[in-house]
């Protein structure tokens, strides 16, 4: 899109589910970490940004017995993929607390970057987690990230979530700056996206998830763009395009 030439280099992903190698697929296997390693490996290093929108380290919402011990495994390697690809930020899903919120925690501390919400809550009704990062570009400009967790989503007992919308109106500062973009980490599906997006018009890129919806072009509602990539890291996003 033409709108967004002037901003840094975006890497986006989304439902990765644990998935280290390439997809399984049965002809022509896509995505893998070693791919998108090379892929980025190309990219310029100045201001390039990799983000994700959750649903990253685990299958399913609950993790039978038997596989905990390699689920576990499986969800520490892709930390250290992450790390190793300079991820920036990411937002959570249901699946990342497959193991329970203390597992999460501690695999949330052995990332090199933030795991965000704005609207997630704790058991004593407190933020589970920081609620927005800021990135200084080498050309004066910011990205402002912010994170949201779903409403709708299948939480562990212990979690709960207030109003997206509501909460990310409160946490978006009164102004503006001119030099500033505003992106969004979305674990909620589309159609509440989009819902946002009108909503909240303050935010330029939505970077979604859940609904697993492969956007091959971005998806413009009100002032922001919405990307989403399918699921198990078949694809990558960038932004901007080649």
């Amino acid at each position: 899109a033409p709108a967004l030439a002037s901003r840094p280099t975006i890497i986006h992903s989304n439902d990765i589910m644990g998935e280290l190698e390439p997809c399984g697929c049965r002809r022509d296997p896509q995505g893998g970490y070693v791919r998108q390693w090379n892929f980025q490996k190309k990219l310029p290093r100045k201001d390039l940004i990799v983000l994700d929108s959750g649903d990253l380290l685990f299958e399913s919402v609950e993790v039978p017995e038997l596989l905990r011990s390699q689920s576990l495994m499986q969800a520490e390697l892709v930390i250290e993929a992450r790390n190793l690809l300079g991820t920036q930020a990411i937002t959570p899903g249901e699946k990342d607390f497959a193991l329970g919120v203390d597992v999460f925690m501690r695999l949330a501390k052995k990332a090199k970057f933030p795991f965000l919400s704005c609207n997630l809550l704790d058991a004593q009704k407190k933020p589970l987690l920081e609620c927005q990062k800021t990135i200084s570009l080498s050309n004066g400009q910011t990205l402002r990230i912010f994170g949201i967790t779903g409403r709708d989503i299948s939480l562990p007992g212990k979690l709960s979530t207030k109003d997206p919308i509501e909460t990310l109106k409160k946490a978006l500062p009164s102004k503006k700056p001119k030099n500033e973009t505003w992106a969004l980490l979305s674990h909620q599906g589309m159609p509440d996206d989009e819902k946002l997006a009108k909503a909240v018009p303050q935010i330029d890129l939505i970077f979604g998830a859940h609904t697993q919806e492969l956007l091959q072009k971005p998806k413009r509602v009100g002032k922001a763009w919405i990307f989403q990539l399918s699921f198990r890291n078949q694809f990558v996003g960038r932004v901007p395009g080649p």
